[in-house]
């Protein structure tokens, strides 16, 4: 019995130190293949360069060339960007007109509610005709109120800006006589004019020739 438990201790021992060696050995090749990973990117780049340097035209031709693949790129990312925007600017004016619509045709049937109601199939011929007469009757005293409140409207900004005032004008004398002749426009106040605005220069010129 104690033999066999010796002999169990040591193959476990055994299998633990060849466990430990097969990580240890692995961990190893890993580190080594990340190492080899790291490097291969700037030895590509090393014997690129070593290539080309004995000829430095394909080496400007190739680097031209990517180049223009970058612009190429960029130009791509360009236009699509454009795209893009342009379809966005397009779905803007396409919701931009529906909303129009639709506030024009809550307009319009907000306006045409009368209109709409005038005649139904249910209706009799008399009723359409009443109704279309009672709506001809609103519409009109409708646009005789308006057009009273747009004339007194008018008529108060013309009092407002052209205020009428008498002017009392007494007749020229002669000799401290008052005058014997008449005005031209045929009236007896002296030369006064019809408007009540008084006597004008040309009835004062001829006034004072006369005299």
């Amino acid at each position: 019995m104690g033999i066999s438990s010796n002999n169990t201790s040591s193959s476990s021992s055994g299998s633990s130190s060849s466990s430990s060696g097969s990580s240890s050995s692995s961990s190893s090749s890993q580190v080594k293949r990340q190492g080899y990973r790291i490097c291969a990117f700037p030895l590509c780049l090393c014997s690129l360069f070593l290539s080309f340097s004995n000829r430095p035209n394909q080496f400007i031709s190739l680097s031209l060339s990517l180049l223009s693949l970058s612009l190429n790129l960029s130009l791509s990312l360009n236009l699509s960007l454009s795209l893009f925007s342009l379809s966005l600017s397009l779905n803007l004016q396409i919701s931009l007109s529906l909303s129009l619509s639709k506030t024009l045709s809550l307009s319009l049937s907000f306006y045409h509610v009368k209109l709409q109601d005038v005649w139904r199939p249910g209706m009799t011929q008399q009723n359409s005709r009443d109704n279309k007469h009672a709506l001809a009757i609103e519409s009109t005293i409708g646009v005789l109120m308006t057009l009273k409140s747009l004339t007194k409207a008018h008529l108060a900004s013309e009092q407002r800006r052209i205020p009428i005032k008498p002017v009392a004008v007494s007749n020229p004398c002669q000799n401290g006589r008052p005058s014997k002749h008449r005005n031209q426009t045929g009236g007896s106040r002296g030369y006064q004019q019809r408007d009540g605005r008084g006597p004008s220069l040309q009835s004062y010129r001829a006034a004072i020739a006369r005299t």
